[in-house]
Parts: C-alpha cells; sequence; structure tokens
C-alpha cells in the first residue's frame, strides 16, 4: 500500500510539474484565463471551506464573509465553465456569428439572474453561534432556498446550448 501510494503522489507530482510547465510556457489569452479558473479556483474553494469548517471558535465576524466569499467563488467558477463552454461550442460552429449571438444572449439570459439569485442568497444567511462551542465553527441557521434556481438556469442553460 506504501509503495501505491508513493507511486501515485510521484505520479502526481510530475504531471503537476508537466501541466504548470506547458501553462507557463504556452500563450496567455482569455481562454487560459478561463481554463485556469475552472482548474484551479475550487481548490481554493475548497482551502477555504476548510479552514472555515475546521477552525475551532472562529468568530461570528469570520463566518459571514467566507459563507459569501464561498458562493460568489462557486458563481466565478460556474461563470468560468460555462465561458469555456460557449467559447469551445463557437469554434465547433466555425466561429459564426450568428451562433455567437445566439449564445451570448442565452449566456446573458443565464448569468444576470445567477447574479441577483447568489446576491439574494447571502443576503439571506443566518448564522449564530454554534450548539457546542469550540467543535464547530459556523453554523448556519438559516438561508433561502433560491440557490436551487441557480441549478435549474444551469441545466436549462446546458440544454439550450
Amino acid at each position: 500500500m506504501t509503495l501505491y501510494s508513493q507511486a501515485q503522489f510521484t505520479i502526481g507530482r510530475s504531471l503537476l510539474n508537466l501541466n504548470l510547465e506547458f501553462i507557463r510556457r504556452s500563450r496567455w489569452g482569455t481562454v487560459k484565463l478561463l481554463y485556469l479558473a475552472c482548474r484551479y479556483l475550487p481548490f481554493v474553494l475548497l482551502a477555504t471551506d476548510t479552514y472555515q469548517v475546521l477552525q475551532p471558535a472562529l468568530p461570528l465576524s469570520q463566518c459571514e464573509p467566507y459563507v459569501k466569499m464561498n458562493s460568489w467563488l462557486q458563481g466565478i467558477t460556474f461563470a468560468a465553465a460555462e465561458c469555456v463552454f460557449i467559447l469551445r461550442t463557437y469554434a465547433i460552429w466555425g466561429r459564426s456569428r450568428m451562433i455567437l449571438i445566439i449564445l451570448m444572449c442565452s449566456c446573458a439570459a443565464n448569468f444576470i439572474p445567477v447574479v441577483y439569485i447568489i446576491t439574494v442568497y447571502n443576503n439571506s444567511i443566518t448564522i449564530f453561534e454554534p450548539p457546542i462551542p469550540n467543535i464547530t465553527s459556523c453554523y448556519n441557521v438559516s438561508e433561502s432556498r433560491i440557490i436551487v434556481a441557480a441549478f435549474v438556469l444551469l441545466v436549462v442553460f446546458e440544454f439550450a446550448e
């Protein structure tokens, strides 16, 4: 088991080095920034979420910004992934201007409500002291279920695309 773990770590580290070298040497542009956002923002999200959950006795003044930051990071990751799909669809259709206009209109019809939904969701969050002190940090008492609408819009957008 130890040999397997060591091999997996060594292979993963060498692949990461190759990936970082490829990213560093290739031409920088909008698509690369979207790719990096899609690829590495979930790790930032995971780190902040883990810190928020595992930090004992995190003050309430810090809980709310972490929760809001996590929801916006999720929204940014979602937007970057959708932009990559839009650009890929645009390229597959031969960079047709009509397809680009259709994709941009559907993108705007999707992203504007999602920004509103995330804002309403963030304003609806209520955080209190945890029931068991020094074990959990942030105790999310209530939040709106409007965030489900963002996922419904994602599904509708994916089918429309």
